[in-house]
């Protein structure tokens, strides 16, 4: 099957990200941005309660979820969003539809930065499924190297690039369900990447996240306040 070729979107016409945010529960100006990239079908109030979890160890950050740029067209229905499609994905056309994908986010990543003013230093990217190969993607290639990413039930878009030449390397944790019937290349993936990383298996979990996540997000955590100090 040939590949896809993306096509470029035009920055001037580049959709726009909204979706619920929290502010730092310091109250004061924030220091740190996570980012939280919700699933397939899903949208951002499905993974801001993962921020409510978080601001009591954070409590300088600021975070946002973004509802994805397009309605999910597999089954459409009320606040489902979808960062690419997955009508007739296949492991060929994956990467060239996060490829295409990807300056949606880098645009709501820059917007959101300069707004609080902080720089890729201050910035954690947090994904489940779809949202976590998005996260790789772009933690993968974002220069200056962000503090790090978490993701949940995600896989790398590409398991058959080149991972010896990305741009950038940060810190990163996998979690997911050691039953997950989706995500079944994850482990090789993972030893080809070569960089400080922390996998977590979730047992007997398939592809959902797991309901006491929060002792396998500490280093994480720790990662983004070391950026901070």
């Amino acid at each position: 099957m040939p590949s896809e070729t993306p096509t470029p979107f035009d920055a001037r016409t580049l959709p726009k990200l909204t979706g619920p945010s929290r502010a730092p529960a310091s109250g004061g100006p924030a220091r740190q941005l996570v980012v939280l990239l919700h699933g397939v079908g899903s949208n951002g109030e499905n993974l801001i309660p993962l921020a409510d979890a978080w601001r009591a160890r954070l409590p300088d950050a600021a975070f946002i979820a973004p509802n994805g740029p397009f309605p999910f067209d597999i089954e459409p229905m009320p606040d489902a969003y979808q960062w690419f499609s997955i009508s007739g994905i296949t492991r060929e056309n994956r990467p060239a539809r996060v490829v295409a994908a990807a300056p949606i986010i880098e645009s709501f990543l820059d917007e959101m930065l300069a707004s609080h003013g902080l720089a890729n230093r201050d910035l954690a990217l947090i994904g489940f499924s779809q949202g976590t190969i998005m996260s790789f993607h772009l933690a993968l290639t974002r220069t200056p190297e962000i503090a790090g990413i978490v993701g949940y039930s995600g896989r790398l878009p590409d398991p058959d690039g080149d991972f010896s030449t990305v741009a950038a390397k940060p810190p990163m944790l996998l979690v997911h369900g050691a039953a997950d019937p989706v995500i079944s290349d994850r482990m090789r993936q993972w030893r080809q990447l070569h960089f400080s990383q922390l996998e977590k298996l979730a047992k007997g979990r398939g592809l959902a996240l797991p309901p006491s996540h929060l002792g396998a997000e500490e280093k994480a955590r720790e990662n983004l306040s070391r950026e901070s100090t």
